[in-house]
């Protein structure tokens, strides 16, 4: 759903929604240009808070991102066309990182919020994967939150149901169905899941693979991670 201005303001923190001082913060943000160097100075901004959010706590992160997302809001209204598909992918890509910053808080309903509008943006810029890859996060976060197996198998499985999507997120797909298998004692499945996923994530990437999610090498370790990962959640629910 588009932010509202009230929603944009709020999230900014600006304590303005009527009157001169939000005549002057339109003017200000009607003064962005929509071109490339103000699209490398988001890329930048998303760069440094990720890297931020290796050191920091997600609450110092959290409200930055969120006041670009806002203002990213405000400037795709401006555009139109190829450009607004552009100017989407990177509200998308602010809206994934904003998830994860949200899972690690604790906050379950923030997490969902920012997965939808990261699937949202993504399809309305024709990013199918990301769309896919929000069935994979919802899967994620039956397991770290409610620990329900099932669900995490419903979720994952889903992200198969959207054409076109990379090998990558298919095999996350499968890693994430292995894991709720392990979840409900069947182990049969979750072995025969994980080696799907294997199977998706030795296939070449895509460009934009690297946007999204966990950057991980496959290869033997890799594998028994996973395997080791699984079984966890096996010992987990007995």
């Amino acid at each position: 759903m588009p932010l509202s201005r009230r929603e944009l303001l709020a999230s900014l923190g600006a304590g303005i929604t009527t009157g001169h001082l939000l005549t002057e913060f339109e003017k200000a943000l009607d003064r962005i240009p929509i071109d490339d160097c103000s699209m490398q100075q988001f890329e930048d901004a998303l760069d440094g808070f990720q890297s931020a959010a290796r050191s920091l706590p997600p609450a110092r992160v959290i409200d930055g991102l969120t006041s670009h997302v806002a203002v990213l809001e405000m400037l795709c209204r401006r555009t139109a066309g190829r450009q607004q598909l552009v100017w989407r992918r990177m509200q998308a890509r602010y809206a994934e990182s904003l998830s994860w910053l949200s899972e690690e808080r604790g906050d379950l309903a923030a997490a969902i919020y920012w997965i939808d509008r990261a699937s949202q943006w993504g399809q309305a810029s024709g990013w199918r994967d990301v769309a896919a890859y929000s069935f994979v996060r919802r899967s994620m976060l039956a397991i770290s939150f409610t620990n329900d197996g099932h669900r995490a198998v419903d979720n994952a499985g889903a992200a198969f149901g959207i054409d076109g999507v990379s090998p990558r997120v298919k095999g996350l797909a499968e890693k994430q169905m292995a894991f709720g298998y392990a979840l409900v004692g069947d182990e049969n499945a979750s072995l025969r899941a994980l080696d799907r996923a294997m199977t998706y994530l030795a296939m070449p990437l895509r460009d934009s693979d690297d946007l999204l999610g966990q950057r991980s090498v496959v290869h033997d370790d890799l594998f028994a991670i996973f395997r080791g990962a699984g079984s966890t959640h096996r010992v987990g629910r007995q």
